[in-house]
């Protein structure tokens, strides 16, 4: 049990030490000038460890993404903990993706990278384990208690997430990126504000109290 136990341990001490090379690299040069010669050099590993752990460069980029937006996810999860409003919560967690997006690293590999390389449906399963599950979450707690319209969440979260991501793009391609972070943001937010029913159209979700009949 000892020797397994040490040889797993290893392993994913490879797996860590390749992303982390590979998350470097992609993000200072860019996917397609870095080689897995590059990565393993830098994880100073032996190349047949590396290997491993993963088939090829594509296989490292999806772990890398991965990595990032579930960093991005936790963080969102932590920042609306304690926020009772479920569009409140939604305007937080557009804020956290957006300020991720001055992260040029972040950027490179998630946003301009990624979608090349892995393809819509690749992305769409790690969005699906991450954030998208979050907001889907969110809009039904929403229409739950009457906040929003009943509307198909999972759609609505694809629209907005498609809409996120480019206004990434928009901030990615920009002289001024911040100045471009707060200049998207504006619509994004005003979208998820008109989501919001006005009290008078909300529905009463509250438990109903059978009236008891006078005798």
């Amino acid at each position: 049990m000892g020797t397994r136990r040490t040889q797993e341990e290893r392993s994913a001490a490879t797996s860590r030490a390749g992303i982390k090379a590979a998350r470097h690299l992609f993000g200072k040069r860019g996917y397609a000038s870095v080689s897995m010669a590059d990565v393993v050099a830098r994880a100073n590993r032996s190349k047949g460890a590396i290997y491993h752990q993963f088939a090829d460069k594509q296989d490292l980029l999806r772990a890398v993404v991965d990595q990032i937006e579930g960093e991005i996810a936790d963080e969102i999860r932590e920042r609306i903990a304690g926020v009772e409003d479920p569009l409140d919560a939604l305007v937080a967690g557009c804020g956290i993706f957006l300020d991720r997006c001055l992260d040029p690293i972040a950027l490179r590999i998630v946003i301009l990278d990624a979608p090349a390389v892995l393809g819509w449906p690749a992305l769409r399963a790690i969005d699906a384990h991450h954030g998208l599950g979050i907001m889907i979450n969110l809009l039904e707690r929403g229409m739950t208690a009457g906040v929003i319209r009943r509307q198909p969440a999972d759609l609505l979260a694809q629209l907005f997430l498609s809409a996120a991501i480019e206004a990434a793009m928009m901030i990615a391609h920009a002289t001024d990126p911040t100045a471009e972070r707060e200049r998207v943001a504006r619509p994004l937010l005003a979208w998820l504000a008109s989501l919001r029913l006005p009290p008078a159209k909300r529905a009463d979700t509250r438990p109903r109290q059978t009236q008891r009949t006078r005798s």
